[in-house]
């Protein structure tokens, strides 16, 4: 049983494939021209296609038919090599723990050190001169302002 996306340029609905039909498959290219004759069921807005009443005519829409031949050539690329080096991780469903073949030591983690503690440097002396008139200003400030209270 197929859906098929159908229009006729102005006017789309969705079909199914009720009854089997061997012109119609997976590898029918999209575009491909279908002529509905006689009396065409619907149920629930589904068309319904049976042998009687579907003629496949063939063609194809070449934007829509290069689009669907690259995502044919992508899905044929398999995934096998998940959980093997250069792959991606298994599939992990949450709630649930990842188990790992290599088991980390943590003790080792928490003894080494891996940020060295270093102090810093004092920038050299050239703005000795403008450190000091700077601390004078703020002490005559200091002197002659009341303190500050909230």
């Amino acid at each position: 049983m197929l859906r098929l996306q159908m229009t006729d340029g102005h006017t789309s609905c969705i079909a199914v494939e009720f009854s089997y039909n061997p012109k119609i498959s997976l590898n029918t290219p999209p575009g491909t021209k279908v002529k509905l004759s006689g009396i065409v069921d619907v149920k629930n807005g589904f068309l319904l296609l049976n042998d009687s009443n579907t003629t496949i005519l063939g063609g194809e829409v070449e934007h829509l038919f290069e689009k669907w031949e690259l995502q044919r050539s992508l899905s044929k690329r398999n995934r096998s090599n998940i959980g093997t080096e250069g792959g991606p991780p298994p599939f992990v469903p949450f709630g649930q723990k990842c188990v790992s073949h290599v088991q980390v030591d943590t003790r080792e983690l928490d003894r080494r050190k891996t940020l060295q503690v270093t102090m810093p440097v004092k920038p050299t002396n050239d703005n000795d001169e403008l450190e000091k008139q700077s601390a004078t200003v703020l002490a005559g400030h200091r002197n002659h302002e009341p303190p500050h209270t909230l």
